[in-house]
């Protein structure tokens, strides 16, 4: 059955292991990671969306994940926490776009991936103010992230009319406190590199 028309906005934020900044997002996953592979997570948390007559707004979705090179060249290991509070209809509609199965600007996603974990529910916390982001989940995943400043006085340094496939401006960040401890991974990325910024998506 084909997937619906959908759409998904909000905020998002990653951190991983690359030193600052990540190559990835200027080379769109064709350079190698500075530390040679990747572990990183994803969090997108939807402030407003649709998949067909769904409604996906105030979800939150972790998406935690290896490549071992260039993520261009897949290979990925992934799995997925959705927010306790998602439906069995909702959990359907997430789980297909974000793995890339319904469309739109992660499509790629699922030619990436090549071992999916599958996907478990968990209290996920997002927080955000002026130029830091967080996200918790209890006893699995504590991330804070906060911009680099720019060259202007409360400015931060922010990448412009990117090809990426998140969104086109992204907010240059270093990770303050990042520990991920889930779906079998040990992951520390408390210095290393992070990102957030906005995505408005569609599909498929």
């Amino acid at each position: 059955m084909a997937d619906p028309r959908w759409r998904a906005g909000g905020d998002w934020l990653l951190s991983c292991n690359c030193d600052v900044f990540c190559p990835c997002v200027l080379s769109l996953g064709r350079s190698r990671p500075t530390q040679g592979h990747c572990v990183t997570w994803y969090a997108f948390h939807l402030e407003e969306g649709r998949y067909g007559e769904t409604d996906l707004a105030g979800r939150t979705v972790v998406a935690p994940a290896y490549s071992p090179g260039p993520l261009l060249e897949g290979g990925w290991t992934m799995g997925l926490y959705l927010d306790e509070g998602t439906t069995h209809d909702q959990e359907h509609a997430l789980t297909r776009i974000f793995t890339g199965e319904a469309g739109g600007p992660i499509r790629m996603w699922s030619f990436l991936i090549s071992r999916h974990l599958g996907v478990q529910k968990a209290p996920i916390h997002f927080t955000k103010d002026k130029k830091s982001r967080a996200i918790t989940i209890p006893k699995t995943l504590e991330c804070s992230i906060a911009a680099l400043p720019g060259g202007e006085p409360d400015d931060v340094i922010r990448l412009l009319n990117l090809p990426y496939w998140i969104n086109r401006e992204v907010v240059v960040c270093r990770t303050e406190k990042g520990r991920f401890r889930g779906f079998g991974f040990n992951w520390e990325t408390g210095g290393k590199s992070a990102e957030y910024g906005v995505f408005n998506w569609t599909g498929p």
